[in-house]
């Protein structure tokens, strides 16, 4: 049981983590949008 909240934390930090790396990536580069 404690494996799934550590999977599940990790899995939640990963795409957080993804999510901030693309908005900033888009924030530095709006002319390739």
């Amino acid at each position: 049981m404690r494996a799934r909240v550590m999977l599940d934390l990790a899995l939640g930090a990963a795409v957080s983590a993804i999510l901030l790396v693309y908005l900033v990536w888009a924030m530095l580069r709006p002319e390739d949008f």
